[in-house]
């Protein structure tokens, strides 16, 4: 069964639902508003993206950012997730605020 799902097909979006609780959204066609986007191999049921995936929420964005104000305010809203997924596994780089860090496990099913 598919462990991503195309959510966008004009800009090559696809969605899953990380292990960690977090809605991820990866642009495979158009950039996303902060110019990136990924590689796909094109295999839902174990999808591989390049580079990795890097996301940060709250207190791990940079103060700056327009828009940040509202995530700032509430720290249950922060978190930073940084990770690989190759062949259908989802692999957390150190970085990551939380618990599955340094643990490569099997994505879920959508």
């Amino acid at each position: 069964m598919a462990k991503v799902k195309l959510y966008d097909k004009d800009h090559g979006t696809y969605y899953f639902r990380c292990p960690a609780g977090h809605d991820h959204y990866i642009n495979t066609i158009v950039p996303n508003q902060q110019n990136a986007q990924w590689g796909f191999n094109g295999d839902v049921n174990n999808p591989t993206f390049t580079p990795s995936i890097n996301e940060k929420a709250g207190r791990f964005v940079d103060v700056n950012v327009k828009g940040n104000e509202e995530w700032l305010s509430n720290p249950e809203n922060s978190y930073h997730c940084h990770f690989i997924i190759t062949n259908g596994k989802i692999k957390f780089c150190g970085d990551c605020s939380h618990e599955l860090k340094n643990l490569t496990i099997e994505l879920p099913e959508i």
